[in-house]
């Protein structure tokens, strides 16, 4: 985290370690808005105006977007699914501030005023009489109170809505080739950061449904077609630094991804072609962060 603050009316001000030190103002809430339009159209092709609406509005209030990438493996994994081979993963997330715990900084104090009344001109009257000119100053007098102590950010709570995708798995039946890949929209992702430690950590969890979903039987030629949906549940463990005006962000994870029935298309399987799917596992992930407010 970069050790950078910046003071607004006599209050100390820390980013927060999954929000970016500075805006980055190439992103607006017109362009978050079509976003969250894009999110809903994979989900429903045909949403009313009203949606539309309301996604633009939810828009308003989102403070950070991000983008990550990573690799990952099965574990466990069932006696049908390969558990060699490296899952990749990449996703898109767009973040709220829900929450903050604020202390102040160590030895600071109120900010005791130079006068104890502060006084401001208001207005002036000239009243004309045949003698002259009479002019009369009018002044309001304030009392002036300390103000508060500079302060820093303890622990912050955002909540995340993004869309990820998850691929690159394989069955152990080397006569046989599975593709395809598994979609989470919505996901959605509580975090609590530790500020001064720049950690965070956070569950997940959102719909997810196969795409694509294809078995190949190399000696025939022959396909099958399936296709499941189901939840998915995950704790995660990250760290964030900052790198100009953006923060990157790393996170290990173990998601819980189990399919517990797949309709294929066609009759007879052949017997490595699982009738359930479990892609539960590890995963490290990279990402970037930019702070749009």
């Amino acid at each position: 985290m970069k050790q950078s603050s910046s003071t607004h009316a006599g209050r100390l001000s820390i980013p927060s370690a999954r929000s970016a030190f500075q805006p980055w103002r190439a992103l607006r809430s017109r362009g978050l808005g079509a976003l969250l339009v894009g999110f809903a159209l994979l989900i429903q092709p045909s949403p009313a105006s009203a949606q539309f609406g309301a996604l633009e509005a939810l828009a308003k209030n989102v403070t950070d977007v991000s983008f990550n990438g990573g690799v990952g493996g099965l574990l466990p994994s069932s006696s049908l699914m390969s558990s060699g081979r490296r899952t990749s993963s990449f996703g898109v997330e767009l973040l709220f501030q829900i929450a903050s715990v604020e202390r102040p900084l160590p030895g600071a104090r109120p900010q005791q005023p130079t006068d104890s009344v502060q006084i401001t001109w208001s207005r002036m009257e000239v009243v004309r009489s045949n003698e002259g000119a009479d002019t009369t100053y009018f002044y309001d007098v304030e009392e002036t109170r300390p103000r508060p102590p500079p302060i820093r950010t303890i622990w912050t709570v955002e909540m995340g809505i993004g869309y990820g995708q998850l691929s690159g798995f394989d069955l152990a039946d080397r006569s046989l080739q599975l593709r395809g890949s598994v979609r989470t929209l919505p996901a959605a992702s509580v975090y609590a950061s530790y500020e001064p430690w720049s950690t965070y950590f956070g569950v997940r969890t959102g719909f997810m449904k196969t795409k694509g979903l294809q078995v190949i039987e190399l000696d025939t030629g022959d396909t099958f077609s399936g296709e499941s949906e189901a939840f998915l549940a995950a704790a995660l463990l990250g760290y964030a630094w900052s790198i100009g005006d953006f923060w990157a962000f790393t996170e290990t994870a173990y998601t819980v991804r189990y399919f517990p029935s797949v309709e294929w298309k066609r009759g007879t399987l052949p017997p490595g072609v699982p009738t359930d799917l479990r892609l539960s596992g590890w995963s490290v992930t990279l990402g970037i962060q930019f702070s749009i407010r």
